[in-house]
């Protein structure tokens, strides 16, 4: 566990990976906030964390990076000298290749993508508009092979949908009984509380 410092959770996590990475990857780009300057907090947090990193890995590890705020994880792994294979999920959607382009620093971010070994999306249609974004976005092409040649990196770029053991959730048995009281109803939920969850919609269809 690596503690934030005041200015790093402002400007790395609450600045540009939700400010600007979250409703740009959400299809909103009017929430963006392209001109505050988020963006070196971004790339130094990122460095910080793949120095701690490197110093503990052994040459057979393989790495496996999640999500947003780390896209250029890879990219500083590689800085460092680290040759191991390394790959990310994004456990969000990816938007349109224009939508993606309106973010300033989309280069530097295409450039940390292309870091990894492999890249995993949760839908098709997500590889499908980064696919897009790579090939007229940023000029990489597809080789034979199906991976992307982006910048001076071969990536492959795949889908990995998840989700949970349905049938085995459909016979979960619970250890203890739930209490209620007489005309109260309780829902309990996950949902980050934002725009993006849809909360009002699920509390009517409850």
């Amino acid at each position: 566990t690596v503690a934030l410092t005041e200015s790093e959770h402002e400007q790395y996590y609450l600045g540009y990976s939700n400010s600007v990475l979250w409703p740009v990857f959400h299809n909103r780009l009017d929430l963006a906030e392209f001109e505050a300057g988020y963006y070196e907090q971004y790339e130094n947090v990122n460095k910080r964390l793949a120095s701690l990193l490197a110093p503990m890995l052994k040459p057979d590890d393989i790495i496996w990076v999640h999500d947003y705020h780390l896209i250029p994880f890879a990219t500083e792994l590689r800085k460092l000298g680290v040759k191991n294979s390394v790959g990310f999920y994004l456990h969000i959607p990816f938007p349109p290749w224009q939508t993606f382009m309106a973010i300033p620093e989309h280069e530097k971010l295409a450039h940390g993508l292309a870091a990894y070994d492999l890249v995993g999306l949760q839908t098709k249609a997500d590889v499908s508009n980064l696919i897009d974004y790579m090939t007229n976005g940023v000029f990489g092409r597809v080789v034979p092979d199906g991976r992307i040649r982006l910048f001076d990196r071969l990536v492959r770029v795949a889908s990995f949908p998840i989700g949970i053991d349905v049938e085995d959730f459909a016979h979960a048995k619970r250890k203890s009984p739930v209490v209620q009281g007489r005309g109260v109803l309780r829902m309990i939920g996950v949902d980050r509380l934002d725009y993006t969850k849809g909360l009002p919609q699920k509390f009517k269809a409850f």
